[in-house]
């Protein structure tokens, strides 16, 4: 179960920082597409953060507890 919880959890990190890549890739340029997918790059980002430091403190409460 340990190799489960390492493998989500470099699964999420690396894919908050794609996201951070792609954000930089984007850089400043303008286009209705650009913007929705900096936009939806961001919020997917910020999103996975949050849940992944939910997620961390759920599974160590629960290894605790074990």
């Amino acid at each position: 179960m340990k190799e489960y919880v390492k493998g989500v959890r470099h699964d999420t990190l690396s894919a908050i920082a794609n996201a951070e890549k792609l954000l930089t890739a984007l850089g400043d340029e303008e286009g209705a597409g650009t913007d929705k997918l900096r936009k939806a790059t961001k919020r997917l980002a910020k999103h996975l953060k949050e849940e992944l430091a939910e997620w961390d403190e759920k599974y160590k409460k629960a290894r605790d507890k074990a």
